[in-house]
């Protein structure tokens, strides 16, 4: 018989705030988010916020009346308040500086709880005359969520999150697994112990389907962190019978219903013949009692751990030799590519840890621009790498004979220890395998010589020197656009392509802009400069260009929020050389300016 443990995590979204900041629970925080018609809406609000009569999907300016006029003064975290919401709650977990209580956990199951150590000298609220009004993020909610049910893989290899919009719990598949904790009961107050000493507040129950377990988890007492009440399977159900309605997870227009028509309890609703319920409800009401009580098998959608590619070796006596750690990257780079190559994955990013003996470790990392799981292309990287982290603490070191004195060989040798090398990969995605056509003689479909040289450039100048161009919104053209890393292991995954529309009109935009413009000289009296005519020929480089035909003139003006003002008339010039330039006049300051060039 199959047994599910479910955990819920009541008010979820206001138990990730205090957790991370734990002297927001002595406050009134409101989360709201935004609705076309009504508004800003209350989304969620901590107890204290709920006691002083705030209730969900009330208007914010409501909120902020009822908590004044009851003495609350609204507190802002500065600078979060300016920030988008997961900025904001990021940056509130940053400025915190309580961490979590984690006793009897790893470093690890720390980390994935939330685990906060940083110190700031912000002042935090400690009345319960404050309130908080923040920007839910139900996207961080779930991404949270995600993390911390990650980290309860140390007590069931399967685990999943409910299939809701906004999920408050998950499920636990701990069919036989009693016998590895005593029994059902220490394994669910070793998880709720495991999760309270985190900061969260959780409720869990144990039944023979994820329905009934979600329904006693919400609505049973004995679903208490401090209660621990075994169940027989005849007592489970019985006692699963005298729930609400709401039990069965309905829909909250299903539940009113029932409410109207006085049906309150599950036992009352499966006195209702099903006919009845179908014609009126649908398959909802019949769907849900027949995955409560197990006749209509529910699968939990499981989250599996990504696997760990890493290697280490530990060295019983350190070294000093250049070319033993070389050769020690090499034996560790070809343990962890047969593994990605076994998973047809490829690596973006690798992270190498040098432990030396009194000394701090050493950690650099190596970005790659394609995904690659060949031994010879990483370790030439990792070893510019190495060679410049190493820079500080090299050496030559001479061997010599005993006789003559005379130099046999030098090697090179480093100023630490080195007791341990760790390498690991921190970012991988699936290989795509494309068959290459049988006369490919164009060199520049061989994207791979590309990627190696783009790598090469990223070893040696930085990953900031090469880089490459992303359209921006706005009028103005050297704002337009800016540049961003071409190796970056978040670019592949957030890479979309852009849907560029073409301009097709003889103003058309160069492709290379000068930043900053260029002034020049129009040569024309004043009266003309003042109508804003484009003149018959102007100076650049100590060269007189004269004019032959123009195109124009394209008025761009900025927008107010942008700042100062900028309104200029741009023109498409071609002069009698045959060169076109982009020239434009400031209506500001009445002056000509070249742009750019065609």
């Amino acid at each position: 018989m199959k047994r599910m443990l479910c955990l819920w995590f009541p008010n979820w979204p206001i138990q990730r705030l205090v957790v991370v900041e734990p002297s927001l629970r002595k406050t009134h925080l409101v989360l709201f988010r935004r609705d076309s018609r009504k508004g800003q809406l209350v989304a969620a609000a901590s107890p204290l916020a709920m006691q002083s009569g705030i209730q969900l999907d009330m208007p914010i300016s409501e909120v902020k009346q009822l908590l004044r006029h009851a003495g609350r003064t609204r507190q802002t975290y500065h600078p979060s308040h300016l920030l988008h919401p997961r900025t904001q709650h990021h940056q509130l977990a940053k400025e915190s500086g309580v961490g979590l209580r984690t006793a009897g956990v790893s470093s690890t199951q720390a980390e994935s709880l939330g685990h906060l150590a940083s110190k700031t000298t912000h002042r935090k609220p400690q009345t319960e005359n404050q309130f908080y009004i923040l920007e839910h993020d139900p996207v961080a909610d779930r991404e949270a969520l995600e993390k911390l049910v990650d980290s309860l893989h140390c007590f069931s290899p399967i685990v999943g999150i409910e299939q809701t919009e906004a999920p408050e719990s998950c499920f636990l598949d701990v069919t036989g697994l009693d016998s590895l904790f005593g029994d059902e009961q220490t394994l669910r107050a070793k998880a709720v112990r495991f999760l309270g000493d985190a900061g969260y507040t959780v409720f869990s129950s144990i039944a023979n389907t994820p329905g009934m377990a979600w329904g006693m988890a919400h609505y049973h007492r004995s679903a208490a962190p401090a209660i621990r009440e075994s169940h027989s399977s005849e007592t489970l159900v019985r006692e699963f019978r005298q729930l609400p309605v709401a039990a069965l997870r309905l829909s909250t227009e299903t539940q009113h219903t029932f409410s109207r028509l006085g049906v309150e309890r599950v036992e009352q609703l499966l006195a209702i013949p099903r006919t009845h319920l179908a014609s009126r409800f649908g398959d909802e009401v019949s769907t849900r009692i027949d995955q409560a009580f197990g006749k209509v098998v529910e699968p939990v959608v499981a989250r599996h751990l990504p696997a760990e590619f890493e290697a280490s070796q530990f060295i019983e006596f350190p070294t000093r030799d250049r070319e033993t750690i070389g050769v020690i990257l090499s034996r560790l780079l070809e343990q962890i590519c047969k593994q990605l190559q076994s998973s047809q994955k490829g690596a973006l990013q690798w992270r190498v840890q040098l432990d030396c003996v009194d000394a701090p470790s050493i950690e650099f990392e190596v970005n790659l621009f394609q995904p690659t799981a060949t031994v010879s292309h990483v370790l030439q990287l990792m070893e510019l790498q190495l060679e410049s982290v190493l820079q500080p603490h090299l050496r030559r070191k001479r061997f010599k004979k005993a006789k003559d004195k005379k130099p046999v060989r030098t090697r090179t040798v480093t100023n630490i220890l080195i007791q341990e090398i760790t390498v690991r990969v921190t970012s991988c995605v699936l290989l795509v395998h494309r068959q290459r056509e049988l006369f490919d003689e164009s060199p520049r479909l061989d994207k791979q010589e590309l990627a190696h040289l783009i790598n090469h450039l990223t070893g040696r100048l930085g990953q900031e020197s090469i880089v490459y161009p992303t359209l921006q919104a706005g009028a103005q053209p050297e704002l337009s656009f800016r540049f961003k890393p071409l190796v970056d292991p978040k670019r592949m995954r957030s890479r979309k392509k852009q849907d560029v529309k073409s301009r097709s009109h003889r103003l058309a935009w160069p492709l290379r802009l000068l930043d900053p413009p260029i002034e020049i000289s129009n040569g024309n009296s004043e009266i003309e400069s003042r109508k804003n005519q484009m003149p018959s020929s102007f100076l650049h480089q100590r060269l007189r260009h004269y004019v032959s035909r123009v195109w124009g003139p394209e008025r761009i003006e900025t927008a107010w929020w942008h700042g100062p003002t900028v309104r200029r008339d741009y023109w498409r010039v071609e002069t009698e050389s045959g060169q076109h330039f982009w020239v434009y006049f400031d209506l500001k300051t009445g002056r000509w300016f070249l742009q750019g060039e065609f």
